[in-house]
This record gives structure tokens, sequence and C-alpha cells, in this order.
């Protein structure tokens, strides 16, 4: 009723541009993406408002119409080259239509500028990410400020970015000297990744070992533990397994391996269980 009230007023006064523009936000709420794109293309009067395009990028964008969003946003981006917002908007359009090295120098040509600009070199960052370059990436990621709040967050996509670069000792180096900063679940997860991936099989167990018998709470880092001494101790994986599980955990793939445990085991009623639970988790 809401809907029908509104396209109402607008249909009764189609030169009021605000009437427009809220009768366009509700269809996008609404998921109405090509009544978006009519209705804001039906306005044929002169200077149409910049809340047109940005209506115009969104709506065309989540059509898939990457084609009209690139054309888009670059004949917003050549009359505001200057604008933060637009050439970020332009940058992710090109990124998005396979144009990486146009959409990095749209972002470098304003960094030339603004070289400290965060705004911007986290747009370049999740630009870089997005095309697989990990080595530059990091490059990008040491001029980026981090705040307390996301000092995690920070820590986890410079490991993964140094594993992706094939950078396995300085991972190495740089995630045991977090770990002997903040005992996380989180570094103590990423470590014994690094050390599994440079055959280093003990010190990611002598590791886990460790962070178990301190929290065995941690479900992520125990998950992990139990999927590697499964190969060797049975019965000390199914005790991590029961640990883990009895904190309602939906690790998929402590369920399913606890599962094969007990089908081993004799167990089929209770293997079902944890096998069917994994099911529903990951459906396909």
């Amino acid at each position: 009723e809401a809907v029908s009230a509104l396209e109402k007023m607008q249909q009764a006064n189609p030169d009021v541009k605000s009437l427009r523009i809220g009768l366009a936000l509700v269809y996008g709420r609404e998921q109405k993406l090509q009544q978006v794109v009519d209705l804001i293309n039906a306005d044929k009067s002169d200077a149409p408002p910049t809340e047109y395009r940005k209506l115009l990028i969104e709506a065309q964008n989540g059509l898939g119409n990457i084609t009209e969003v690139v054309k888009l946003t670059s004949e917003w981006y050549n009359e505001n080259p200057e604008n933060l917002e637009i050439a970020i908007a332009h940058s992710r359009a090109l990124l998005a239509n396979k144009e990486q090295v146009q959409a990095l120098a749209v972002l470098d040509r304003l960094l030339a500028k603004l070289p400290e600009n965060q705004q911007l070199l986290k747009a370049k960052i999740a630009l870089q990410i997005a095309s697989k370059n990990p080595v530059e990436a990091l490059a990008t990621l040491d001029r980026i400020k981090t705040e307390a709040k996301d000092a995690a967050e920070f820590m986890q996509l410079k490991a993964q970015l140094m594993i992706q670069a094939n950078k396995i000792a300085e991972a190495k180096s740089y995630l045991e000297g977090e770990y002997r900063k903040a005992a996380t679940e989180q570094t103590a997860t990423l470590l014994a990744e690094v050390y599994l991936r440079s055959n280093a099989k003990p010190l990611a167990l002598a590791l886990l070992k460790s962070h178990y018998g301190r929290n065995p709470n941690h479900v992520i880092a125990a998950s992990l533990y139990a999927n590697i001494v499964l190969e060797s101790d049975l019965a000390l994986a199914s005790s991590i397994y029961k640990q883990v599980l009895s904190d309602q955990s939906n690790d998929y793939v402590a369920l399913n391996n606890y599962a094969w445990i007990l089908h081993n085991a004799g167990d089929d009623q209770q293997a079902l269980k944890y096998a069917s639970k994994a099911l529903v988790v990951v459906p396909n």
C-alpha cells in the first residue's frame, strides 16, 4: 500500500525530483531494479541531480549490466576526475569488467597527489586482492594506518597475503612475533597452518597441543589440532572433537570427522547424528 501510494504521488507530480528519487529508493529496497532504471531514465529534464547517477549505477550493478555501469561511472569520472568517491566507484566498475590495469590507473592518478589518503589506499588494496596480486597488496598494506580495533583483521590479512605471495618464512617469523605478543586463537591457527605449509608438522602439533591445553574452548584451533592428530592418535582426536562439539560448534569438518570415528567404532546411530548435522551446515 505504501509503494502504491508513493507511485500515485509520483505520477501526479512527475516534475518533483525528490518524489522520483524517493520512489526509486523504495524500488531498490524491494529489488525492483529494472523499475529503478526505467523510472530514472524517464526523466528527460536538464541538469539531473547526482542521486540519479548513484541510483542508476547501483541498479545496473545489481542487474549485472557491468558494461552499462562502466559507461555511467566513466561519464561521471570524466566530469569529476578529482572526486574520490567517483574515482573509487569507477575503478570498481573497471575491475568488475576485468579492466584491472585501467582500474589501478584511476586510483594511482589520485594517489600521486594524495599518497597518504587512507580511503584511496584501502580501495587500492581491495583491487589488488581481487586481482590476485599479493606482493603489490602487501606493499599497499604497509601504508595503511590501522586502529587498535582492526588489529586482528590487519594481522590475518597480512599473514594470508604473505602465504599467497609464497613468503612462508616471512609469514612464520611475523606470526611467531604476533603469537608472543598475544596468544589468540586466530594467531595460533594461522601460525599452525604456516608450519604445515613449510613441512614443519611437529611444530604445528606442539603449538596446537600447547594452545589447546590452555584454551580448550578455542574451537577453531582445537578442530585443526584434532584434524592433524586424527592420522596418528584416533583416541585423542575423538576426545578433542567431542570437546569441540560439546560447545555446539558448527565446524562441519569436525562434525564429519567425528562421525567417521563413531562409524568406525560401530556407533552408527551417533555417527548419523553428527554426519546429518554436518550436511545441514554445508548442504551441497
